[in-house]
C-alpha cells in the first residue's frame, strides 16, 4: 500500500489567480468593494425576485456589471485558499477514510479531476476495491455520484 502523497495546485490556478489581480484593479478604479457589494446584494434580491428582474431588466443588468468586483474578489479568495490546502489526487474508485467528514473539491478543480482536500483522519486509501471489513472506517464510492 502506497503513502498518498500530497500535490501542488495546478499552475493555471496561479496564472487565474494572476489574472484575477489585474482585474480586480482595474475595477477598483471605477467602483468600491462595498458598493460593488451593494450591487451583488440587490441584483440576488432581483434574481429571487422575477417580477423585480422583469419591471426593469436593464437595472438588473446594471447592477450585475456592478457586481462584478465583488463577485472576482470572492472568486479570488476561493483560489488562494485553494493553493494553501493540503490537496490530495484520488484516481481509484474508493477512498477510504477514518474521518467522517465530506470529501472538498477546492475552487478551481472540477470533481472529475479527483483532486480533494486531504480529509481529517490518520487514514486514507485510494482503491478499486472494498476490503472486507470497514470498521472504523468509512468510504466514498467516486463512481456513485455520476
Amino acid at each position: 500500500m502506497k503513502h498518498i502523497k500530497s500535490i501542488q495546485p495546478k499552475p493555471d490556478l496561479f496564472e487565474k489567480i494572476a489574472d484575477l489581480q489585474d482585474e480586480i484593479s482595474g475595477l477598483e478604479k471605477t467602483i468600491t468593494l462595498e458598493e460593488s457589494k451593494s450591487a451583488h446584494e440587490n441584483w440576488i434580491k432581483g434574481y429571487q425576485n422575477l417580477e423585480l428582474l422583469q419591471e426593469d431588466p436593464k437595472k438588473y443588468e446594471s447592477l450585475f456589471q456592478e457586481a462584478t468586483l465583488y463577485n472576482r474578489t470572492q472568486d479570488l479568495e476561493r483560489l488562494e485558499v485553494t493553493i494553501s490546502q493540503d490537496l490530495v489526487h484520488l484516481p481509484q474508485r474508493y477512498i477510504i477514510s477514518d474521518s467522517q467528514e465530506s470529501l472538498l473539491s477546492p475552487s478551481g478543480y472540477h470533481p472529475d479531476e479527483r483532486v480533494f482536500v486531504r480529509p481529517a483522519g490518520e487514514v486514507l486509501i485510494n482503491s478499486n476495491r472494498l476490503p472486507q471489513s470497514l470498521s472504523g472506517l468509512f468510504f466514498f464510492d467516486q463512481d456513485k455520484r455520476r
